[in-house]
């Protein structure tokens, strides 16, 4: 018999070559993108700040755990994921976590003479925040998956650059509209640790941000914005862990049950990834087991 290769239906390869070659985004296009995304982390940050200036730090905490919410909300708008009995599992038990771990710190921390003003400022920003960055990590998702769709080491790269560029330069301008920039000076100099300490402390925090910047663009990239939200609450519990080996920090129960919480919830997210991809395996077998058999009849 006579082979018709000009019939023979296209292989997942050859599938994902064609997307691959879909005609990449503007210039400006992709600035428009980069300067959203910088505004995010800008903004994000900066209400962030305003709720740790009015708000204990264990207040922040627990008002921050409803980031993953937030996150889940707008990736389930984009139908950027699908919400499985694991993976509502998983959101649960982490955010509850987070909440113990934060509701511990409270009891044992001392009351603050904060007033109602103050407080209100700081829970308002605090919240608007956390919910800046589950809209960020959900934004970030699609715009990956529907815009910049090379997902290549430098695509990556000039996302990291490009936001904090236009994040630093927001921040920079608030800095000196509000004047606290002369307050910079006296800051260092009283600083408890030394200047040096200082310098130091502002450095590594700098290269442990773009670190995790990175990391969770790659999480985002790879698998989902949910995810890499999962990951990041996933952190919380490694504090006291730290603390007890660092500053030999009493292991108190509460701490003990928001870790094993959030192992759990780790545990059920990180399942029903692995059942996922084997459902994806089973498909890719699947679809080229079908290939091999049209092949076969055409040959016969």
């Amino acid at each position: 018999m006579i082979l018709w290769p000009d019939k023979k239906k296209p292989t997942l390869e050859e599938g994902n070559s064609i997307c691959d070659d879909s005609k990449p985004p503007s210039i400006m296009a992709k600035l428009v993108i980069y300067i959203f995304l910088g505004f995010l982390v800008g903004g994000g940050c900066s209400l962030f700040s305003t709720g740790l200036l009015y708000l204990p730090a264990s207040t922040v905490s627990l008002i921050s755990s409803s980031q993953l919410v937030f996150n889940v909300l707008f990736s389930l708008f984009m139908r950027l994921v699908k919400l499985t009995p694991l993976i509502a599992n998983s959101i649960v038990l982490i955010t509850i976590s987070s909440v113990l771990l934060a509701l511990q710190n409270d009891e044992s921390s001392s009351k603050t003479s904060s007033s109602k003003h103050h407080y209100a400022v700081g829970f308002v920003c605090t919240l608007t925040a956390a919910a800046g960055f589950g809209f960020l990590f959900s934004t970030t998702n699609l715009m990956l998956k529907k815009v910049l769709k090379k997902k290549t080491l430098r695509e990556i790269m000039d996302v990291i650059i490009c936001q904090s560029f236009v994040a630093t330069c927001l921040i920079l301008i608030g800095l000196f509209v509000s004047k606290e920039w002369r307050n910079l000076n006296s800051e260092m100099h009283n600083f408890e640790l030394g200047e040096l300490s200082y310098v130091m402390i502002l450095f590594w925090i700098s290269v442990c941000w773009q670190l995790y910047t990175y990391s969770i663009l790659g999480l985002i990239m790879k698998v989902s914005a949910v995810f890499a939200n999962v990951i990041t609450a996933l952190g919380a519990p490694v504090i006291p862990i730290m603390s007890v080996i660092i500053f030999n920090d009493k292991m108190r129960g509460v701490k003990a049950v928001s870790i094993v919480l959030s192992i759990w919830g780790f545990s059920s997210y990180a399942y029903q990834q692995y059942l996922d991809e084997q459902k994806n395996k089973a498909g890719v077998l699947k679809n080229c087991n079908g290939t091999s058999e049209d092949l076969g009849i055409e040959s016969g």
